[in-house]
């Protein structure tokens, strides 16, 4: 995403709940449907300028010291200290 390319995923991961489905790339929701996926891979290669503008604001949204630090947060009650 970072890199302004439009995306191809599935379900089965978090940055499905990123993507507007044909807007920033598109979810597959059964990823053994090859069919499905050859053409959202021609769609995605004949929109890819537009596709992927949208998918690099995407991930401007998702900076990784954003992530960094939400990860941080999330781990700091388990942590030990000493």
């Amino acid at each position: 995403m970072a890199s302004g390319l439009p995306v191809i995923t599935t379900r089965n991961n978090g940055v499905a709940e990123l993507i507007q489905d044909g807007e920033e790339g598109f979810v597959l929701e059964d990823f053994t449907n090859y069919d499905a996926l050859a053409e959202k891979i021609g769609i995605a290669l004949s929109s890819r300028e537009s596709m992927g503008y949208k998918t690099r604001l995407k991930a401007e949204e998702y900076p990784i010291e954003k992530a960094a630090e939400e990860f941080m947060q999330s781990i700091s009650g388990l942590i030990p200290y000493n």
